[in-house]
């Protein structure tokens, strides 16, 4: 049976004792493609930042490969919201992917082994930056960078990969781009767990969808339920009488 890449056991987590999330029971499975949907500030990314082990929640457990965030995340790839990512440190794109490579136990050694070289020209091709490979992080479109920023989370050949808004900001076709990318990543058995404001999202390749303001409604298809647009929304869908 195989590992679950990421769970959630009644957890609670927040900042300075005030809770952000309360009593959250979430799987990311093997091979799933998970969407996370809901407000600003309802603790879509908090979410991201437990499975991390860059925030220990007040209660509940998370594990990640059946193991503490401490010791599993080292098998997740992680993509930032590119508005996070300081354009102006002068490497190229490709340098950037190499940069995921690296691990606290290698501080900034520049030098990889034939393998680590081989993973990240596999992440470059997925991502489908070879034409822009060379050119610096700064000269970069918002899409391009995105692409970049996938790639970097590929690198390290993860097992499952979070992404905290990566189309946020995206002209339709650059959002369809990075769609496609993440498809091919799950289509290779690498769970996926996307957190989006993208409604759109639910139609490009997702399996599950999960609503989060507070709280969680976890479903089991991509279907927004009229109770998850009521919890992360605010809007009551009305309901035919019998």
């Amino acid at each position: 049976m195989s590992e679950v890449p990421v769970s959630f056991s009644g957890v609670t987590a927040g900042y300075g004792g005030a809770p952000v999330l309360r009593d959250i029971s979430l799987e990311l499975r093997d091979g799933d493609f998970l969407a996370v949907i809901g407000p600003n500030g309802g603790g879509k990314t908090t979410l991201l930042r437990v499975a991390l082990g860059l925030l220990e929640p007040m209660e509940g457990e998370t594990k990640v490969f059946g193991e503490s965030p401490a010791k599993g995340a080292h098998r997740l790839g992680y993509v930032p919201q590119h508005g996070t990512f300081d354009r102006r440190y002068p490497i190229k794109a490709e340098e950037a992917v190499m940069t995921g490579l690296r691990d606290a136990s290698r501080g900034f050694q520049l030098r990889y082994t034939e393998e680590e070289k081989e993973s990240a020209e596999r992440a470059i091709e997925m991502a489908g930056i070879g034409p822009f490979r060379g050119k610096r992080i700064g000269d970069l479109s918002g899409g391009q960078l995105q692409r970049v920023l996938i790639a970097r989370a590929l690198a390290g050949s993860p097992e499952a990969i979070l992404l905290d808004e990566p189309t946020a900001s995206l002209d339709p076709e650059m959002s369809s781009k990075v769609y496609e990318i993440l498809r091919n990543i799950n289509s290779k058995g690498i769970a996926v767990m996307l957190v989006t404001h993208d409604l759109d999202a639910m139609s490009q390749g997702v399996k599950r969808v999960a609503c989060v303001n507070g709280r969680a409604i976890i479903g089991e298809s991509p279907e927004i339920t009229p109770e998850m647009f009521e919890l992360g929304y605010g809007i009551r869908l009305g309901r035919e009488s019998r």
